[in-house]
Order: structure tokens, then C-alpha cells, then sequence
């Protein structure tokens, strides 16, 4: 790492959020990570599971669709015409948001970073038309929230926006990108909503709190891919290691035994900046000898061991990582997949648990927005095995589908991705006679090499 590199790495640091998603878009090792991290600076992606095992988990735990079932339903059919209506009014907030694509970016959220912050707004699109709610999903590192027990009092949020902005003849307009800041407060005596454009005031957008409550949601989760990445950034430190052993042994370092005789500076800078791919002709007097530095004993092999032992733990910590990679190598036996699927059965079951708490909570609080009574409801996931690998197989397209833009865009205009989601199931099915390549794609696009 050069001085300048090292300044800037210490002038920036690497968060927490940040880290997983550089392991899942592959784009670890920039310099304010090896520096953060303190890494070997020659360290590469070599190996990078986390990618599949995102793609497994979020298919398992998601599936293709979730459905809403009413619970303990009321004697009273006039309760269950109110309660059906309910839900219905809740499948139409989803389907304007076409949150069945979003759940999927809202799992990656859970799965990499064990939080997920989602934004609700109540927006009146036009004269004459019934208000609506917009679901908005957060970059986690951009929302600072305060509680007070389970209850938000607070909640600061950064984004950006665009604003049309009216030219002076009143003839035309341009839109300006804005920083924008929301802040809530929901404290006894205080409740306001304020929110400034770079750094100013906005008056139309500011007043009081509208509701008794902050409408914003966390989820959190016990999965925690955290350990993994330390595992990954050693794996990957052995192998940048054991390619400069490699390396030397291949064109060796030179060195001189003649006592209280030194290599000028100038020489060993050339030395140096050759990286050893010239050949060095030094002359050091007549009483001096040269020899190679050759490595003593079996340093290479103990390495190799060390990455084979941080694989193993790795799979032991992750099964879904061996799933991922049956799958990727072609149709396992229905028993095999079973038996190693049953391992991770737990997990998922986990991750539902928690999606289920905050989705439910989200749709709570959008009926109550709207002037609406809450309803015990949970969701209906589906079989966490799906009946067949091919099934399998489609989830995981579909969750690729979401990777076609950068992330950012993703969270400000995700309803956008899928413009067609009719149309794009109907291309999976197509591709299902090629199934058996696809899930190679699917699975290991994003890793560097065959692990």
C-alpha cells in the first residue's frame, strides 16, 4: 500500500453493513479494508461463499410467494367481512409496491447485515383517489434509531432525492439531485416530523408527528453470516501468502554473506522495484559470497492444512454453503439433498420467525395509517423444501433478477426491477429445459472460482 493509500485508508473506515455487501458483490479488498482489517496488502478474492450462500438461504426462507392467513377467525360474519377486507386492503398495499420482489431484497438485508429498516408513507397520489401507503426499504447504515424499551422515539434518516425545480419563465423545469434528512420524534411533550434538502428546512414536508407512533419498522434476526467473513478474509491471506512462496522459490532473493558490507539504497530500491523479474548482477569484492534465500521445512503445506481446517468450519458452521455447491454441481438425489437441506431446516425456520414479526407489524401499522383496525394475521411461507430442485432452481433465477443493478438503485426505486413479473415468470418456465446450467450460473456467478 502506498503512503497515499495508507492516509486515505486511515481517513476512512469500513461498516459493518458495508463489509457484507463488499462480500456479496464481491468488492472486498480495497484498501481501507485490507488496512482496517490488517490484511497482507497483496490479499485477492479468491474465496467467496457468501454470495451462495445468500442465493440459498433467501430462496429457502422466501420462496416464490408469500400469502397472509387470518388467525382465530371471529363467529361473526360481519367480523370476518371486515377481517377479509382487511387483508384484502393489505394485498393491494403489496401489490403497489409489488412487495413479493421486494421481500427478497428485504431477506438479503436480514441475511448479511441481521437488520432491515423499511419506511412507511402515507401518500394521496391524486385529487379524488383513496390514499395510499409506500414502503420504502433502508440502507440500515443510513437510519439511526433511539428506543425506549421496544418503542422508536426517534429515528433519523439520510437519503437523496430528485427535485423538479421550476425554471424562472415559468416555461419549464429540471429536476437537482438533494440530500435529504428525515427526523422523528415521538417523545412525551415532543412529537414532530422534520425534514431538510441539503441541509435547509422543508416547510411542506415538516409539522407535527401524523401519528402516535414513528412508522418505521426494524427487523432484526439472529443469523449471523459475521464469523464467516473472518474465516473468508484468513483463507484468502494463506493464499495470497502461498503465492509469494511460491513466487520466491520460483525467481529466489539474493543476499550477500560478507560481513559489514551493505547494498547501497539505490541498489536495493532496484532490487525492489524489479519484483525479482530481472536478473541482479551485484559485485560485492573479492571476499564476498552470494546464495539464494530458499525456504527451510514445510511452511507451504502447514498453510494448505490451515485452509483446509477454515473450510471445514466453515462447512460445519454453514451448511447451506454444501447445499449451495450439490446444487451447483448438478441434480443431487432427492435423498441427498433432503438429508443435507434438513440440516439448515432450523435456520430457516429461524429467519421466518423474524420476518414474519416485522411484516406483520409493517402491515399493521399501513392499515393503521390508513384509519383502519389491525388484524392477527401471520404469514404463509410454504414448504421450506421445494418439491423439486428444478423449483429450486427458478427461485434462485428470480433472485437474480434483483442483481441486474447496483444496490442504491435497488433501494430507491426497487418496484422498478421487475417492470413485468408476469412476463418474467413466464421466461423462467422457458428456461426450466435448461435448468440444470442455469443453477450453476445462479449459484456461482459471483464466485471468482470453483470452491
Amino acid at each position: 500500500m502506498t503512503e497515499n493509500e495508507t492516509l486515505k485508508a486511515l481517513l476512512k473506515t469500513v461498516s459493518k453493513p458495508a463489509r457484507a455487501w463488499a462480500f456479496y458483490e464481491n468488492e472486498i479488498y480495497k484498501s481501507e479494508y485490507v488496512y482496517q482489517y490488517g490484511l497482507f496488502d497483496e490479499i485477492k478474492e479468491i474465496f467467496n461463499p457468501v454470495p451462495k450462500i445468500v442465493f440459498i438461504m433467501n430462496a429457502l426462507t422466501m420462496q416464490k410467494q408469500l400469502d397472509i392467513e387470518i388467525i382465530d377467525k371471529k363467529d361473526n360474519d360481519s367480523d370476518n367481512d371486515s377481517e377479509d377486507a382487511q387483508k384484502q386492503l393489505i394485498e393491494k398495499i403489496w401489490e403497489d409496491n409489488s412487495f413479493q420482489n421486494m421481500k427478497y431484497l428485504l431477506a438479503v438485508w436480514l441475511i448479511l447485515n441481521k437488520k432491515a429498516i423499511i419506511e412507511l408513507n402515507k401518500k394521496t397520489l391524486s385529487k379524488g383517489t383513496e390514499p395510499s401507503i409506500i414502503i420504502t426499504l433502508h440502507d440500515p447504515d443510513d437510519v439511526k434509531i433511539e428506543k425506549q424499551g421496544n418503542k422508536i422515539i426517534y429515528a433519523k434518516i439520510k437519503g437523496k432525492a430528485k427535485i423538479f425545480k421550476k425554471d424562472k419563465d415559468g416555461m419549464g423545469g429540471h429536476f437537482e439531485d438533494v440530500s435529504v434528512t428525515k427526523e422523528f420524534y415521538n417523545i412525551e411533550g415532543f412529537k414532530r416530523r422534520k425534514e431538510t434538502y441539503d441541509g435547509e428546512p422543508n416547510k411542506d414536508t415538516s409539522g407535527p408527528l401524523g401519528f402516535d407512533y414513528i412508522p418505521i419498522i426494524e427487523f432484526e434476526t439472529d443469523y449471523n453470516l459475521e464469523p464467516l467473513f473472518n474465516k473468508i478474509d484468513q483463507y484468502n491471506q494463506i493464499e495470497a501468502y502461498l503465492d509469494n512462496i511460491f513466487y520466491l522459490h520460483g525467481d529466489p532473493l539474493i543476499w550477500d554473506t560478507k560481513e559489514g558490507v551493505q547494498m547501497d539504497e539505490t541498489t536495493k530500491e532496484n532490487i525492489q522495484k524489479s519484483r525479482f523479474k530481472h536478473q541482479v548482477m551485484l559485485h560485492m569484492g573479492s571476499d564476498a559470497k552470494m546464495q539464494y534465500l530458499e525456504m527451510q521445512g514445510n511452511i507451504a503445506q502447514l498453510m494448505l492444512q490451515k485452509q483446509e481446517g477454515l473450510l471445514e468450519l466453515i462447512e460445519n458452521d454453514y451448511p447451506e454453503y454444501v447445499f449451495a455447491k450439490m446444487l451447483s454441481k448438478g441434480d443431487p438425489s432427492g435423498d441427498a439433498a433432503e438429508i443435507k437441506a434438513t440440516e439448515i431446516v432450523t435456520k430457516v425456520e429461524s429467519l421466518r420467525g423474524d420476518i414474519n414479526d416485522g411484516i406483520t407489524k409493517m402491515n399493521n401499522m399501513a392499515l393503521k395509517m390508513l384509519g383502519k383496525s389491525e388484524i392477527d394475521h401471520k404469514l404463509k411461507f410454504g414448504d421450506i423444501l421445494p418439491k423439486s430442485v428444478k423449483e429450486l432452481v427458478s427461485m434462485i433465477m428470480e433472485l437474480r433478477s434483483t442483481k441486474l443493478i447496483t444496490r442504491e438503485t435497488a433501494l430507491k426505486k426497487f418496484p422498478e426491477i421487475i417492470p413485468d413479473p408476469e412476463q418474467e415468470l413466464k421466461n423462467l418456465e422457458e428456461e426450466e429445459k435448461k435448468a440444470l446450467e442455469d443453477i450453476h450460473r445462479g449459484l456461482s456467478d459471483h464466485d471468482h472460482t470453483e470452491d
